[in-house]
């Protein structure tokens, strides 16, 4: 397996900004790598939150009728911000990976004169 295809498929398919380390981008891939870090922790935050605020909420119902009522309930009233914390978890994964397609397409033309450069390849269009 080459070594684009290598970084390629670890930060499509384990981590964002893995493959940019390994093809050694390693600013770019602790970048991603940090920022992928903290919108999970964000995500992970928020989700603690919301439950708690739902847990409360719902302190009080024994019946079981009444408990799911009060649990949709009270998950409608939270607000929760999780939706918009997963889409950046997958634009900051999305973009990793499109960044080490990229870099890679760059590296193979370096070592390759006969593949089409990244940029000859968007000039052409």
């Amino acid at each position: 397996m080459k070594p684009t295809t290598k970084a390629i498929l670890c930060s499509l398919f384990l981590f964002p900004g893995l493959g940019q380390v390994l093809s050694g981008r390693k600013k770019s891939g602790w970048i991603f790598i940090g920022a992928e870090l903290l919108a999970v922790i964000s995500f992970l935050t928020s989700a603690v939150r919301t439950a708690w605020q739902i847990v409360n909420q719902l302190s009080g119902h024994l019946d079981l009728p009444d408990l799911f009522a009060a649990a949709h309930e009270a998950v409608l009233e939270t607000g929760s911000t999780l939706t918009a914390e997963a889409f950046v978890i997958l634009l900051i994964w999305f973009a990793s990976g499109l960044h080490v397609i990229w870099v890679s397409r760059a590296a193979e033309a370096k070592t390759d004169p006969g593949a089409p450069h990244p940029e000859e390849s968007r000039q052409r269009k």
